[in-house]
């Protein structure tokens, strides 16, 4: 019995009777039913069939003579190498996308959670300290204190001190905050190697900053985040504070975290504008080998 071929203005529909004998004529790949493809890529290989014989205008099963069976097999050869190529893209992007999300996202983030100010700063927390590996050699240090609470100028102790091993290179980028001395103390908290003073606090004055304080670590060799060592307390990080009770003194912390990486909208943005590129060239040059065969 002879079928019917679909006019270009009507609506395809396959008949998956004949889906097994699609991929014969040209390799022996053979794909017995839509609904049993083994990923999105075989799916997208028998619609490619269906629509290959539909604009050749040649049978749901067989050909018409050996011309148009050379036709269908160079055409769909084609596209199957196009859709190769594709998937090959997809998986190169994917790669550099993650690669990309993880380093612009290598952040550890620790918790000003240790209180030594007389008669104790209030409730903890008190701030938090986000380390980010700004570029492969410099980092940049953000110093974020609860509500209601300020930088202190007492003398106990500096804005931030920390420790990096070498000579480093410190570049603040918030006003009314400067370098400062190296190596310094901090009460309860110990010594360390460096340290941000606060250069417009006076006293627990109301008018002192509350930040943020923001700054960058460098050297010649570079610096990383795991270059941000704990002193011989176990202490990485310790700041001068007015605490969300009125009281000043030091309060530190022990250990950081590092949340897992989110990618950019940025870089979802340019991936997403990459791939509809590819999409579309892809799409372009099978509609051309199409008509041409």
């Amino acid at each position: 019995m002879t079928r019917r071929i679909p006019g270009r203005s009507e609506r395809y529909r396959p008949d998956r009777r004949h889906i097994g004998n699609y991929f014969g004529p040209c390799n022996s790949e053979r794909v017995t039913a839509i609904d049993g493809c083994d990923d999105a890529f075989d799916r997208i290989k028998v619609i490619v069939d269906l629509r290959v014989r539909r604009l050749l205008k040649l049978p749901s099963n067989g050909f018409n003579t050996k011309r148009t069976k050379r036709q269908y097999c160079r055409v769909r050869q084609f596209i199957e190498g196009r859709v190769l190529l594709f998937k090959k893209f997809l998986f190169l992007s994917s790669v550099c996308l993650l690669a990309s999300a993880s380093f612009a996202h290598a952040d550890t983030i620790f918790t000003l959670n240790q209180d030594a100010c007389t008669g104790t700063c209030g409730t903890a927390p008190f701030g938090t300290i986000s380390l980010a590996q700004t570029t492969p050699t410099l980092v940049t240090v953000t110093e974020t204190l609860a509500a209601s609470e300020r930088f202190a100028g007492t003398g106990a102790g500096q804005a931030l001190e920390f420790n990096v091993g070498g000579p480093i290179t410190i570049n603040v980028l918030t006003a009314g905050f400067g370098i400062g001395p190296a190596p310094t103390t901090a009460s309860a908290f110990g010594s360390f190697l460096d340290s941000i003073a606060c250069t417009s606090c006076q006293g627990g004055q109301a008018g002192n900053p509350s930040g943020p304080l923001v700054f960058t670590v460098t050297s010649a060799s570079g610096v990383s985040i795991a270059n941000f060592l704990s002193n011989a307390g176990g202490y990485f990080f310790a700041s001068d504070i007015v605490g969300n009770n009125g009281n000043t003194g030091n309060v530190g912390t022990i250990g950081g975290v590092t949340p897992p990486a989110v990618p950019e909208p940025s870089s979802l943005l340019l991936f997403g504008t990459g791939l509809a590129a590819a999409a579309g060239a892809v799409r372009r040059r099978v509609v051309s080998a199409v008509k041409s065969a």
